[in-house]
């Protein structure tokens, strides 16, 4: 698959990848996810509740830092996209 896609590497640390289809009078899809981790500003951790990175299970919440974000996105997405090329 990854043959098939055209990555560029967008400001510093996002990609972008390009998977050209075979029809061209369609009009294009986008996948989006994202896979990164706010860092936390410094001299701020002491205004949390909870470790900023500490992944702890309280209150029927997950606190910590990208706790929420969607990873698991990027991997299905990608996942999906490799078994399409196989097909």
């Amino acid at each position: 698959m990854r043959a098939q896609l055209q990555r560029e590497v967008v400001g510093t640390h996002s990609l972008r990848h390009t998977w050209q289809g075979t029809d061209s009078s369609l009009k294009p899809a986008l996948l989006a996810a994202h896979m990164d981790v706010v860092p936390v500003e410094p001299g701020t951790e002491g205004r949390w509740h909870e470790h900023p990175f500490g992944g702890r299970i309280a209150d029927g919440f997950v606190w910590g830092r990208g706790a929420i974000d969607d990873e698991s996105a990027v991997l299905g997405t990608m996942e999906a996209a490799a078994c399409a090329a196989l097909a």
